[in-house]
């Protein structure tokens, strides 16, 4: 075999991994397929064509003939419950219908793993993200192999059957019985249910990863292990067998995850590539690996952790040169520190604090807590000490979050990403100490550049937030934010927003509320203003400004005239403030979430003065607003609806829309077209839609 070798050019396939990697970016990005050309062309002499046309051709019919699956509108028959994920109030449960998954609600404990139930149901599409750099709920779900969710019209049990994963369900049973129930789910099977609090601790700290299972967890149990079978003088091929049971059986308990297989396949490559001196380097391991889990799961094309990963090991193996003469704290040092600035663009979180102490954090976590948590498995009289570890380390963690200065860096678009990645190869192959550090400030100013260039843009956001309310204006280098529900904040921390002028919350409604409290925490928010007559907002610390009609609100060049409320009125909706300004050449009404009585005093107090281009819908278009008689003075060209996709109130009312209609008003809808974007310009002004689908 060695003498074929020079014949077979069996090296640097991971040269064309690169290749099928940009090619699976193209799919989604049509112009980075325009990189891939280049990219094959410059290293045309390197490339394995027929390898390389092989593979991309195979990952472009699979993900050609997954496009096409025609996914019905209604589904009717039976179907088995493959995965349950409890809620506190419901089941989620993940159905398998002919050959395709689908997601469900369902009362707790009214089903369990290999149930045949039958289904009467109509399918729902995960939409896309609506927000900008906003999660991705249909890619999410794709990547496991989910097609949608179904709206249950009815639903019954019909009988139980075999289940793979009854043993892995009881095993989790009995480890919810213990005090450390909770960490060792994470740890070994990753079922994270963590509470709010500490979900938030370590997110925070950028740690969650590292409570699932991953290559570090792995590595640490086979040193173990290693150590173990060479006191016991275990041969080579008893070795291999104890390993490959201790991976099926990691395989298993953690449901097959992506990170678990990978490890499993690098390593069965790994025994013959030795045995029959393939020689095959740990990258082109990779590569196969990369390329076999493509093809067999073609759904991973949507998975950016799988990717992610890849990219990670990518750069973890090319820079070992930097590592490899290290040991203890610098090597540990030097690797998470390469793992870091890859994950960078992705986390988007900057901690000077948990770069050096992370390799302390990964050796708690992988050593004591998770072979802590392995040993509890098995002998559960090790709780009462497997606990006093675990709240140490909360105690150690909630130590580290209070003395924690965290940046949360702008999202990058993908041509900001491939601008990054070229900053960061260029870093690490400097070899000298100005070169570095000139390196660094480099990718710090595309970071800062960003962030400025964001806040120069002069628009106007209507998030699509569901059934809730958030505008942003962007205006004479002044930020305001008015009403702030669901993916506010994060919307504000990835356009690199960390600042606030104004934040205006028009009533005390949850559904305008939600995230102010944690944005006046997190953000630095110069005043807060209120509404003058609504008295049941939460206490917020900071500057508040309470207005009324009359008032005004000035930034810089931009004015908001205070419209309403009037008076005080019985309705916490009637009381919102109500807002007109003109940004560009277009004149805006924010109405909150006034009513018919609200409206009828605005008619009379300010009559043809309420006259808008652009009408922000009161009350998400209940039928008690937005009466004929309102319309007639501000008659709208654009009106503006916020509301959530298949809303429990029916809304938007029919008759709202009517109305609308009547006055040939252009109607924009956050629940059909996302989040909608209004850029002025001194040539043309432009709306731009976030599609959901």
């Amino acid at each position: 075999m060695k003498k074929l070798n020079h014949i077979l050019n069996w090296d640097n396939y991971y040269i064309d991994g690169y290749g099928i990697f940009l090619f699976i970016l193209g799919l989604f990005h049509p112009w980075v397929l325009i990189i891939c050309i280049l990219y094959f062309f410059v290293l045309r002499k390197k490339i394995k064509i027929f390898f390389e046309l092989f593979f991309i051709s195979l990952i472009f019919i699979f993900s050609t003939m997954l496009s096409l699956i025609d996914v019905p509108d209604r589904i009717q028959g039976e179907a088995r419950v493959i995965e349950i994920n409890e809620n506190l109030y419901s089941d989620t449960l993940t159905i398998k219908y002919k050959y395709m998954k689908f997601n469900m609600q369902a009362k707790k404990d009214t089903f369990f793993l290999g149930d045949i139930i039958y289904i009467d149901a109509d399918v729902k599409n995960y939409r896309k993200d609506t927000i900008p750099f906003g999660f991705n709920s249909k890619t999410y779900y794709m990547s496991q192999g989910i097609h949608g969710y179904l709206d249950i019209h009815e639903v019954s049990f019909v009988k139980s059957s075999f289940s793979l994963y009854t043993f892995r369900d009881h095993l989790i049973n009995l480890v919810s019985t213990l005090d450390s129930g909770v960490f060792m789910k994470a740890l070994l099977f990753g079922e994270k249910e963590f509470s709010i609090e500490q979900s938030t601790l370590y997110k925070d700290l950028g740690i969650m990863y590292l409570l699932t299972v991953s290559g570090m967890h792995v590595y640490m149990l086979f040193l173990l292990l290693d150590k173990i079978l060479f006191y016991l003088s275990v041969n080579e091929k008893t070795r291999h067998t104890v390993k490959i049971v201790t991976y099926i059986i990691l395989l298993y308990l953690n449901l097959f995850s992506i990170g678990v297989l990978r490890l499993f396949i690098i390593y069965i490559l790994e025994i013959p590539n030795k045995k029959y001196q393939w020689m095959f380097s740990k990258l082109d391991l990779m590569t196969f690996t990369f390329i076999i889990m493509l093809v067999t799961n073609i759904y991973l094309i949507y998975h950016l952790g799988f990717l992610i990963t890849y990219l990670i090991l990518n750069f973890l193996y090319l820079m070992e040169f930097r590592y490899r003469g290290y040991d203890g704290y610098l090597k540990r040092f030097i690797i998470t520190s390469i793992i870091f600035i890859v994950v960078l663009p992705f986390n988007r979180l900057f901690s000077p604090l948990m770069i050096l102490i992370s390799p302390l954090i990964i050796g708690l976590v992988t050593g004591p807590l998770y072979l802590g948590s392995i040993a509890t498995l098995f002998i559960p009289e090790l709780d009462r000490v497997m606990i006093k570890v675990i709240h140490s380390f909360e105690y150690l963690m909630t130590f580290l979050n209070q003395k924690n200065i965290s940046i949360h860096l702008p999202a990058l678009t993908t041509f900001q990403l491939f601008i990054y990645f070229l900053i960061v190869i260029l870093l690490f192959r400097s070899n000298k100490v100005i070169e570095f550090f000139s390196r660094i400030i480099f990718l710090s100013l595309l970071f800062i550049g960003i962030i400025f260039y964001r806040k120069t843009i002069e628009s106007v956001i209507f998030l699509d937030v569901g059934q809730g309310d958030a505008t942003i204006i962007l205006s004479s280098g002044c930020v305001v934010v008015i009403d702030s529900f669901t993916n506010t904040e994060s919307y504000l921390k990835n356009q690199g927003i960390y600042s606030i002028d104004y934040l205006i919350l028009t009533h005390s409604d949850f559904d305008h509320t939600k995230e102010a409290g944690s944005i006046i925490d997190r953000m630095n928010v110069k005043n807060i203003v209120l509404s003058s007559y609504d008295q049941s907002y939460d206490s917020y610390p900071g500057k508040k400004i309470y207005v009324k009609s009359g008032d005004q609100i000035q930034c810089n060049a931009l004015t908001l005239n205070v419209l309403g409320p009037i008076r005080s009125y019985p309705s916490s909706n009637d009381n919102s403030i109500v807002l007109q300004t003109k940004i560009g050449n277009l004149t805006y009404l924010l109405t909150g979430d006034i009513e018919l009585d609200a409206e009828m005093d605005l008619i009379h107090h300010y009559g043809y003065h309420l006259k808008s281009d652009v009408f922000k819908v009161p009350h998400h278009g209940s039928p008690s607003s937005t009466s004929f008689e309102f319309l007639h003075y501000v008659s709208p060209s654009i009106s503006i609806l916020s509301l959530g996709y298949e809303n429990k109130f029916g809304f938007p009312s029919p008759k709202v829309i009517e109305r609308l209609l009547q006055y040939q008003s252009i109607i924009y809808r956050t629940d059909i077209q996302g989040s909608i974007i209004y850029t002025p310009s001194k040539k043309k002004e432009k709306w731009g839609l976030v599609l959901p689908f």
